[in-house]
């Protein structure tokens, strides 16, 4: 309806959308519910300790990561979707970023909240989930970014993080990024495409001319039949009536 922000937005795509949210949810509840605390540096320390939480908690990088692989599904649906209206009408697309924005932003808030505004916490717990195998090919690499963007953004200044992070800034970059890899596959993809029917449409003149060629076989062969069939007729005649002559 007129409510949705993404370009030629279907139920199925809404739905998946609204999926991704509330997947989105989860994850901001596992982050902030018990904060994190900066995994443990005793040689030796179990992953119990290395996630503690506050409180006595546990937050489980494996159950992160798998809610973290929907909202990059949706990230990766938003830059597609972005990149393919962008080739048509600019102004209808902005749908597409001002979401990424949204749930960037709500994330990056969630991870700098769960730490404390912790810079090493944050450097120690994503490099756990993005090591899950549950993230794999694009989906590491973009949680590799999406740490990598923290870790240039974050201080070593715990309250300044907390205050002044500029998630807007980090989420630009990130939706830059991500958006300019869509459009780098969308042109692969495109180009995929007319290579395809490019080469369709020549096999189907070679077939076409083919076919012309193998009629054209088949109309001179008729026409020799018929000639032969006519010649044998005349000769036929021809001594039927030599044969009349003769009588």
């Amino acid at each position: 309806g007129s409510s949705c922000l993404w370009c030629n937005c279907s139920p199925t795509e809404a739905q998946r959308q609204a999926a991704s949210m509330a997947a989105l949810a989860r994850v901001l509840l596992c982050l902030s519910a018990a904060p994190l605390t900066a995994a443990s540096r005793t040689r030796g320390a179990g992953a119990g300790e290395r996630h503690a939480l506050k409180g006595g908690s546990d937050l489980q990088p494996e159950l992160v990561a798998q809610l973290l692989t929907k909202v990059e599904d949706e990230w990766k649906v938003q830059a597609a979707s972005f990149v393919a209206c962008n080739g048509t009408a600019a102004s209808a697309c902005a749908g597409s970023a001002q979401a990424f924005q949204t749930s960037c932003k709500t994330v990056v808030g969630a991870v700098v909240k769960g730490s404390s505004g912790d810079r090493d916490t944050v450097a120690d717990y994503m490099g756990e989930v993005c090591g899950e195998a549950v993230l794999q090919g694009w989906k590491k690499k973009h949680c590799e970014s999406f740490k990598q963007a923290l870790m240039s953004f974050m201080s070593a200044d715990d309250h300044d993080n907390r205050e002044n992070l500029d998630a807007s800034s980090l989420c630009l970059g990130l939706w830059q990024s991500f958006s300019a890899e869509e459009a780098e596959e969308h042109a692969r993809e495109l180009k995929a495409q007319e290579k395809a029917r490019e080469e369709a449409a020549k096999r189907a003149e070679e077939e076409a001319k083919a076919e012309a060629k193998r009629k054209e076989e088949q109309a001179k062969l008729a026409a020799e039949e018929e000639r032969l069939q006519a010649e044998a007729k005349k000769r036929q005649e021809e001594a039927e009536a030599e044969a009349k002559k003769r009588q």
